[in-house]
């Protein structure tokens, strides 16, 4: 990576949910995308099996990250191995 791209702002669009949405960033192109995964509170949740086949369309150059809240660690691990980056909040 040169010194120009690492000085760069990075771009994350987050919240994806339906295929869509996974059309539009492919066209936005942003450095990452993000997933908010097994928060029913949230109105932008999405299943572990829904993450996986919405990334399943994501251009591969976009890096997608899932964002858990008070998850368990092997939960996070089983569905980051196959599609994602992790943003981990905890309460």
């Amino acid at each position: 990576m040169t010194r120009e791209q690492q000085q760069r702002t990075k771009i994350k669009i987050c919240g994806l949910k339906r295929l869509e949405d996974i059309t539009y960033v492919n066209e936005a192109k942003p450095d990452y995308c993000g997933f908010i995964i097994e928060f029913p509170k949230s109105s932008r949740n999405v299943t572990g099996a829904l993450v996986r086949e919405l990334t399943a369309k994501l251009n591969p150059d976009i890096i997608p990250v899932g964002v858990f809240v008070n998850a368990a660690p092997e939960r996070v691990e089983e569905l980051l191995l196959p599609c994602c980056t992790a943003s981990w909040t905890g309460r």
